[in-house]
């Protein structure tokens, strides 16, 4: 009897550890760009993409079929409404454009990209 209770702890234990993973969310949506681009220090060049955010890890990756182009740490925003489209804002950097935030249609929180958090991902 106490082998079969040592073993239901156990299993209870690993369910509960395992519950953390099972709860995080990744959204992706693919997008085609009609203009180049800066992801943190990395310049996008115009194009269809896959943009991935992960709210474990809070960031959002823009791949190119498998590749990783740029990666950028984000951080979720509460927003007064939900969209019924993909939002894509860009910010004006002299005469280059800064990917600043995304939403997903029907979420009522924007991934906001944090200043200075990107990173070169492809060489």
């Amino acid at each position: 009897m106490g082998k079969i209770v040592n073993r239901m702890i156990v299993i209870l234990a690993i369910c509960a550890l395992m519950s953390g993973v099972a709860l995080a969310k990744v959204k992706s949506r693919v997008v085609t760009f009609g203009q180049d681009f800066i992801v943190g220090s990395t310049v996008v060049k115009k194009g269809t993409y896959k943009l991935v955010f992960d709210d474990q890890t809070n960031e959002l990756t823009i791949m190119e079929k498998k590749t990783v182009i740029a990666k950028a740490h984000a951080r979720l925003e509460k927003r007064t409404s939900s969209t019924l489209g993909l939002d894509i804002k860009f910010v004006a950097d002299g005469d280059r454009q800064v990917l600043s935030s995304v939403a997903f249609p029907g979420d009522d929180r924007s991934i906001v990209i944090s200043d200075g958090g990107g990173q070169t991902a492809k060489s």
